[in-house]
């Protein structure tokens, strides 16, 4: 496969490393309920995730399929950690300040943070009653089971072939067939992250234009605080919906937001 087919399928990766760092942006906007100092966690986290699609990125260009995918684990790890500790983080009953948690002690303390377990982590979004609908709309068992399989295979080289998809001069990755299988894997995670922090966190999909009226002492016009943010209905529109259609009615059906506005009205 060329450069340019290459640099052609990385055009929506791109587009998902863009948004993380705009939603980055957007999220420092506010403020992590129960964490002391008053930063917004979540900033860290997106500006992480953007920075390991951009590592996978130069990974895909390189044809370095093994190490993408041992990346795409680090990826998949960090989304789960980022949505349960946002669901430990809302969901906390006592004062937070004179009970620290382990949650509480690795953002404030530099301690380690709470032992990484997949299923267990998987079972507390699937459990929670903010994210037990959109879980099962955008978790598909078999699929993240695929997922996990071929990245651990690939951290581990667990087969010779894991050992020869890192060389891309070798006849057996010329073509780059590995291509297509990779980017369905970084769809799905990327499309279950977005759907999942939507319904957590819907104020960072408003567009700006009601906080900036705000801002400067001017009224919003009738309607504006139900805009939503361009480039999320982009990613919704383009990325989301055709990919998961069931999805993003179900985004659709449970906000406030227009996510069907025009903003040439």
């Amino acid at each position: 496969m060329n450069n340019n087919a290459t640099d052609s399928k990385l055009k929506e990766l791109e587009s998902y490393i863009s948004f993380y760092e705009h939603l980055a942006d957007r999220s420092s906007n506010f403020i992590s309920p129960n964490v002391h100092p008053l930063i917004n966690v979540d900033r860290y986290f997106y500006m992480s995730l953007s920075h390991t699609l951009d590592s996978i990125r130069y990974a895909l260009e390189k044809g370095h399929a093994s190490d993408a995918w041992t990346l795409l684990r680090k990826y998949h790890d960090t989304i789960i950690t980022n949505i349960v500790y946002d669901l430990e983080l809302d969901e906390k009953k006592f004062d937070f300040f004179s009970e620290p948690t382990t949650t509480h002690k690795w953002f404030t303390k530099g301690e380690k943070g709470k032992l990484f377990k997949y299923s267990k982590f998987v079972q507390k979004i699937a459990g929670s009653e903010k994210t037990s609908e959109i879980f099962q709309l955008t978790y598909d068992q078999t699929l993240h089971d695929g997922i996990r399989d071929r990245c651990n295979n690939n951290a581990h080289i667990n087969y010779f072939y894991n050992l020869l998809r890192n060389d891309p001069d070798l006849y057996v990755n010329r073509e780059r067939k590995w291509l297509q299988r990779f980017l369905i894997d970084v769809k799905e995670l990327f499309v279950f992250h977005i759907c999942l922090t939507f319904i957590l966190h819907e104020v960072y999909m408003l567009a700006e234009d009601y906080l900036d009226y705000l801002e400067f002492n001017m009224p919003p016009p009738p309607g504006c605080d139900t805009w939503p943010d361009m480039k999320f209905q982009a990613i919704l529109y383009n990325v989301i919906e055709p990919y998961n259609p069931e999805a993003a009615n179900y985004l659709r059906k449970n906000t406030i937001l227009d996510l069907d506005k025009t903003f040439d009205d």
